[in-house]
């Protein structure tokens, strides 16, 4: 998975609270079977 400056991503939500709130979010749903929103 490449590394994106926080920066970059910043610009999808309000804080770093809240992209880590997101991201565990959506870690969740991929282990209990909605598929993965990107190709790897």
């Amino acid at each position: 998975m490449p590394l994106v400056p926080i920066e970059q991503i910043l610009d999808k939500a309000d804080s770093k609270y809240r992209l880590v709130i997101i991201a565990a979010k959506r870690s969740k749903q991929v282990s209990r079977g909605s598929p993965p929103l990107v190709h790897h």
